[in-house]
């Protein structure tokens, strides 16, 4: 990257163990109530967890699989399971768990709320190829769709591990920032406010140094405060 160093500072201390579920009324946006998850694996799963314990109604889709439908019994036991066009047309927020290289075989044009990729290009799990697509990409494929681009540089354990309560951040606990970045202004407001349901901090950056938060920039797995994330991509 540049010769950029590597963003590594603990800075918002980040806890090791998971928070317990909290009332819907009190942590989401009134007009963000359901979302919906597309892939039920590491990512997928973490950020369920995250989601029903910010008190979101889950809505999930993913490949018929053995190990399925035990994951979502066991660790996303109040998500319920649909087909893509039914998650499509009631979620609030979409969130894309998939392998990078399989978001493009969805219609996007069939979701009615906002869209997270969540997704990476990336080597170590091959979709870092010419079938890799990119948050423009997809915005390009499907004009009328709103994409933004978040929650895609924290691991899954981390995703986990270090949101929130809202009774923790009023008593003045450090919260994690995460980058939130989209060319439109509906669908960043929407993934800021899912960020910030989540029990983390949002932080919009411009979506030109979107590279950086990728696996192989120098923002990835960072975990900072907000003010260190603003000044980390001035640099």
């Amino acid at each position: 990257m540049g010769g950029r160093k590597r963003h590594t500072q603990v800075a918002a201390t980040c806890p090791g163990e998971a928070i317990p579920p909290r009332s819907q009324a009190e942590t989401t946006p009134p007009d963000i109530q359901t979302i919906g998850i597309v892939g039920v694996g590491k990512l997928g799963s973490a950020l369920g967890q995250v989601a029903a314990a910010a008190g979101f109604k889950i809505l999930a889709t993913s490949r018929p699989g053995p190990m399925r439908e035990a994951i979502i019994s066991t660790v996303l036991p109040t998500t319920t399971v649909v087909d893509y066009e039914e998650l499509a047309s009631l979620a609030d927020v979409v969130i894309f768990a998939v392998p990078n290289t399989e978001v493009a075989n969805f219609d996007l044009s069939k979701v009615r709320g906002t869209i997270i990729d969540a997704t990476n290009p990336w080597e170590a799990t091959g979709t870092n190829s010419a079938e890799s697509v990119t948050t423009a990409d997809l915005a390009k494929r499907s004009p009328g769709a709103h994409i933004a681009k978040t929650l895609n540089h924290v691991s899954y354990e981390e995703l986990i591990s270090d949101y929130r309560t809202p009774e923790e951040i009023a008593e003045g606990a450090p919260r994690r920032a995460i980058a939130v970045m989209s060319t439109d202004p509906a669908a960043l407001e929407a993934a800021r406010a899912t960020v910030e349901a989540f029990g983390f901090e949002p932080v919009p950056v411009d979506v030109s140094v979107g590279k950086r938060f990728r696996p192989d920039g120098d923002l990835f797995g960072a975990c900072l405060s907000a003010d260190q994330m603003r000044q980390a991509v001035e640099e």
